[in-house]
């Protein structure tokens, strides 16, 4: 093989890495902003689960003309529902988890030594950057 063609094999060779690299961890990035923004408890939707149904319960009577019995009703089966959406919530979290710790696992295997240390330190950069974006969301509360 001629010293061009092999420099030009190394060249797309090195990019495709850098690529793939690259997309990984930007994966992982979003990955974690996604996390994060689910355990933090700001978050829209788990904010909302968290509050007793009493306003969507008021709603609806009001709509659809509810006697006491059945607003009592509808009362307990929205309490219910949201507690299975607080468990869903909570064994997702498990599972992003547990999907996050196989996916850094997978890619340590791929990796030579020191290309370890430097996705060991980027995920300490990146916990570091979760934590200070969570004290200046409490702060901004």
């Amino acid at each position: 093989m001629k010293s061009r063609s092999k420099a030009i094999l190394w060249v797309l060779l090195v990019f495709l890495v850098g690529v793939v690299f690259g997309g990984t961890l930007t994966f992982l990035g979003v990955q974690a902003r996604l996390s994060e923004a689910s355990d933090s408890p700001g978050w829209r939707h788990e904010t909302r689960s968290k509050q007793p149904p009493e306003r969507s319960v008021n709603h609806l009577a009001e709509l659809l003309a509810l006697d006491a019995s059945q607003k009592s009703e509808l009362r307990r089966i929205l309490e219910q529902s949201r507690q299975h959406f607080l468990e869903a919530n909570r064994e997702a979290k498990k599972q992003s988890r547990a999907i996050r710790l196989e996916t850094r696992k997978q890619i340590q295997a791929i990796l030579q030594p020191a290309q370890i240390a430097a996705f060991e330190e980027f995920l300490k950069e990146k916990e570091h950057d979760r934590q200070r974006h969570r004290r200046e969301k409490d702060v901004k509360r």
